[in-house]
């Protein structure tokens, strides 16, 4: 059996950021293909021509969509790929309640340590496997 290729989208406003993921994915993800986007309709526009395992949005795209809206778009245009996001709102307890309620399985705040982040990517794309088979 062939191992599952997954797909992941970052979607990230800050430059700085999303050099640093580009650079952890290649890094500690060298078999999963990573795209990444800064605004939310131009991700929404790959959302709807590929298919992701995941998506991992910030939540403050710069006043353009709020992360949670975007990952609620995903959750109806592709109910099995996982939703996580990620912010630096100081109140991350508000920001669990607002992601539960969009259907997104995790919010990690910022600033985040990398093992974090790969123990939670590792943990939805099995996640992902299980429903895809299950289906």
């Amino acid at each position: 059996m062939n191992p599952v290729q997954h797909r992941i989208l970052f979607v990230e406003d800050s430059a700085d950021v999303l050099q640093s993921l580009r650079l952890f994915c290649s890094i500690k993800l060298p078999n999963v293909l990573a795209d990444f986007e800064v605004c939310p309709r131009a991700a929404l526009m790959k959302l709807a021509e590929t298919h992701y395992s995941l998506v991992i949005s910030d939540e403050d795209l710069g006043g353009t969509m709020p992360g949670h809206m975007l990952l609620k778009h995903l959750k109806q245009l592709s109910p099995n790929t996982q939703r996580m996001m990620l912010t630096a709102f100081s109140n991350l307890d508000e920001m669990k309640s607002v992601a539960k309620l969009n259907g997104i399985s995790y919010v990690l705040g910022k600033p985040f340590k990398q093992e974090e982040l790969l123990s939670i990517i590792e943990r939805s794309l099995q996640t992902y496997e299980l429903k895809v088979a299950s289906n």
